[in-house]
């Protein structure tokens, strides 16, 4: 059986960039997503999930994760984040764009109120449709599937 199909596959279906690696008989896809997490909120490329893929017994194996080891804001940068967003004025610009992926990782860093105002984030700036209302909806779904993953920080303040 070949795996050449299987990541044709994944590639079409991926919504941002692709690493691949292998180890042993088993396939290693990462998934990468630009994420506000060095000093000064810049943007890193990140592993957002890694899926591995073997075979048992002729039958293809697909395990897929989210990447745990994601550097979470602390409690000074997540309270900087809140106060930005508080006090960003009205209409849409793609500053608040970056706002949204801030309030993102806040909310992955287990802040309850960044994770309210992430999702009233659409709402409050009327995101455009198009690549910023895309690029939301692709934050939502990450955050989904961090919150759907056992083990990841709880959203609880």
């Amino acid at each position: 059986m070949t795996l050449i199909p299987l990541i044709r596959n994944l590639y079409l279906r991926c919504a941002g960039k692709i690493r691949l690696t292998s180890h042993n008989d088993t396939l290693f896809v990462q998934e990468l997503y630009p994420l506000p997490i060095v000093d000064n909120f810049e943007f890193e490329e990140t592993v957002w999930t890694t899926e591995k893929i073997y075979f048992t017994d002729n039958k293809v194996n697909r395990k897929k994760s989210v990447n745990s080891g994601i550097r979470r804001y602390s409690a000074a940068e997540i309270q900087e984040v809140l106060e930005t967003y508080r006090n960003a004025g009205s209409g849409f610009d793609e500053s608040k764009m970056k706002i949204a992926n801030q309030l993102f990782v806040a909310a992955l860093s287990g802040s309850k109120q960044a994770w309210m105002s992430f999702t009233e984030f659409k709402d409050r700036f009327d995101v455009p449709d198009g690549a910023y209302s895309q690029e939301y909806r692709v934050l939502k779904e990450m955050l989904a599937q961090w919150e759907a993953q056992e083990g990841h920080t709880q959203i609880v303040s």
